[in-house]
């Protein structure tokens, strides 16, 4: 869209404005979407012969066209596996081009297209394919391009037809996507130069939900203030081109939060098998929307306030130093915003943590300096890369593997015991070895059943057990008394339970319950391990 043609659908939003107001007493001003139309193809470039990649460089063929993506560090973001998921969004946009092969399998939800009152949320456009693209295309899929939170739910809101809306359509589009979808976060890459009373309501509305909305700042390259992006409750979003230089259309004013990737960026078209260059503020939010997501993934009660913190400490300071109306707060850096959001909700780490590598052990966790411990003393190792499982139950293998570790791993002289614990297995030494030490035994068929998830009291008489072999003092015996499930506990647990209250090795679930039958998880035998070797010695 040429700086003319946009002149021209501002000046007709005015005229509307003025005679819908006049006749119905609603706002019904014509919005324009904040992007460039013109989507040109582009072909990938050539990989060449070099093979120094960073690990998570997608094979996606046109990803290094995606300079937008290499300038805010989604490839050191996306090893630390944050993909949206669980995660929904809103796109209020011209639809979505769903049956594109770079969004096949995305979890897209056709949510209502306002022009014609149905649920076809078809684009033929390209502006909202092109602004899905960025945020969901799916990634290492040998398919196009690259996008940023791929396994984020999207809901379509179609409400434009060609550049032009009305005001009413965005509004019920806005609640919609709150009150029907549960989006997180909504992206509108759309404007006007009139601030409406029912769009500012749907955006405090949205807001006051814990929604964070994102919008494009305008490409008439001028002071102007366009709406919604101009609203305190949304994250007015400008544009810059491949030298990090402010565009010439993106407009510079109060409204610019950040700025994002927006001159010549690379998408998805509206046709199959289409891959288009864009420019526009509308194709910079979404930039922005997709870091929301992500960090909305690991924070789901992050609001707009605590995203415009995370994003003012994060963001690359460009232009004139601090905030300027060119640049706003900065360029949108993506792994400096996950490191500042871990800061700012308590969730940062030592230089050299031994549970960093893992993406479901939260620095703020409860369990976080127990999983430590674990991991230092090479009691524990995660259960996939990257993974700790914390809430995972506890197998009898792994019980086996941990005291196993914790003996040193001494060698292995006993033979087969157990019909299905084979030679091989990596739990094969350690369960022969802890049957023959006589911390377990097996079932009267003959078998381990090293899958079998193992119970707190069954762990507590095995670490009894363990305790007595190493000439530990188990003598304290407290009384159970105080807790109101005492009598579940199974007799040859009975003193091993006593012993474990007593040394305060072992808690109740509760101040009454000890829950002697529920299953222990990983996380609650990473707390035991490191209370046993305090309180009775490694």
């Amino acid at each position: 869209m040429d700086r003319t043609t946009a002149r021209r659908i501002t000046a007709t939003g005015l005229i509307l404005a003025v005679l819908v107001l006049l006749m119905a007493g609603m706002g019904t001003t014509t919005l324009a979407t904040q992007g460039v139309e013109d989507l040109y193809p582009v072909e990938p470039i050539e990989s060449g012969n070099g093979t120094m990649e960073l690990l998570e460089t997608p094979n996606d063929p046109y990803f290094r066209n995606q300079w937008g993506m290499q300038a805010i560090g989604m490839e050191a973001a996306w090893d630390q596996g944050l993909t949206g998921k669980g995660v929904t969004i809103g796109i209020i946009d011209t639809g979505v081009h769903a049956t594109h092969p770079d969004l096949l399998g995305s979890n897209m939800v056709s949510g209502y297209n306002y022009l014609n009152n149905n649920r076809s949320t078809d684009d033929t456009e390209g502006h909202g394919t092109f602004v899905a693209g960025i945020i969901g295309a799916k990634k290492n899929n040998h398919i196009d391009i690259a996008g940023m939170a791929p396994e984020a739910t999207f809901v379509t809101m179609k409400c434009f037809d060609g550049n032009k809306s009305i005001v009413g359509d965005a509004v019920k589009a806005i609640r919609s996507c709150v009150d029907d979808y549960h989006c997180s976060v909504i992206n509108m890459s759309f404007g006007a130069p009139e601030d409406v009373d029912i769009l500012h309501q749907a955006v405090q509305y949205a807001a006051g939900k814990g929604v964070i909305i994102v919008a494009s700042a305008g490409n008439e390259g001028t002071r102007t203030l366009y709406y919604p992006a101009a609203y305190e409750e949304t994250i007015g979003v400008g544009a810059v081109d491949a030298n990090r230089h402010v565009a010439s259309f993106s407009q510079q004013n109060n409204s610019v939060f950040v700025v994002a990737p927006g001159a010549s960026v690379v998408s998805l078209g509206a046709d199959n098998n289409s891959v288009k260059t864009g420019s526009g503020t509308s194709f910079a939010a979404p930039y922005v929307s997709g870091l929301a997501v992500m960090l909305k993934q690991l924070y789901p009660r992050m609001t707009l306030a605590d995203f415009k913190k995370i994003l003012t400490a994060s963001s690359q300071d460009l232009g004139a130093a601090g905030y300027d109306i060119a640049y706003g707060n900065g360029l949108i850096n993506v792994p400096e915003a996950i490191a500042q959001a871990k800061i700012y909700f308590g969730d940062a780490r030592e230089e050299g943590c031994p549970s960093a590598g893992y993406k479901d052990v939260p620095g703020n966790a409860w369990y976080h300096q127990y999983v430590d411990y674990a991991l230092s003393h090479q009691y524990m190792t995660g259960t996939a890369k990257n993974v700790f499982s914390p809430d995972s139950t506890v197998t009898r293998a792994q019980v086996a593997t941990i005291l196993y570790a914790k003996k040193g791993k001494p060698a292995v002289t006993s033979s087969n015991s157990f019909s299905d614990v084979r030679k091989g297995e990596w739990h094969y030494d350690p369960i022969q070895w802890c049957s023959g030490y006589g911390l377990v035994a097996g079932y009267p068929n003959g078998t381990f059943g090293p899958s079998d998830a193992i119970t707190r009291e069954q762990l507590v008489a095995i670490l009894y057990q363990f305790a007595q072999k190493e000439g530990k003092n188990t003598w304290n015996l407290e009384t159970l008394v105080r807790y109101s499930d005492a009598s579940s506990v199974s007799n040859y647990a009975q003193p091993a339970m006593r012993w474990a209250v007593s040394i305060g090795l072992i808690q109740g679930t509760d101040s009454r319950t000890l829950s002697p039958k529920k299953t222990a998880t990983r996380a609650e035998i990473a707390v035991v391990l490191k209370a046993f070797d305090e309180k009775v010695g490694a």
